[in-house]
């Protein structure tokens, strides 16, 4: 098996840039709140949960949470690689409403790894 490399970025620095970008700055939740439709409560966004207004409560006054999205698809990568398929890790932040991350042209993720998938030789005497 030949050697592979993980190649990545610091996760924190991405997470900070998406906190702070001003294009997100009017998409973005910073606390719980219940949506409610008539007598129906609805949860769509991290923020609508149940449990995140326990979370919420742990924390000093002033603070938020800021959850993690993290998201993964095997993609062959062919140029000047020799035909390796890598994992690219991909990263957003819950913070930011979910209509706008879900949008291709949003740039709300941000790649921070790609993991090889080395082929591995299985043998039958194993």
């Amino acid at each position: 098996m030949e050697d592979s490399r993980l190649i990545w970025r610091d996760g924190l620095e991405v997470v900070k840039d998406l906190f702070s970008n001003p294009m997100f700055a009017k998409y973005m939740t910073y606390s719980p709140h219940e949506v409610r439709c008539g007598e129906e409560r609805e949860y769509s966004e991290f923020f609508t949960g149940t449990r995140v207004f326990a979370i919420q409560a742990q924390l000093p006054v002033g603070s938020t949470i800021v959850p993690i999205i993290l998201t993964s698809d095997k993609m062959p990568v062919m140029h000047q690689t020799g035909g390796l398929e890598m994992h690219p890790i991909f990263l957003t932040i819950g913070n930011i409403q979910s209509d706008i991350w879900m949008q291709a042209t949003s740039h709300a993720w941000h790649c921070i790894a790609f993991i090889p998938s080395p082929e591995f030789n299985i043998r039958s005497d194993f």
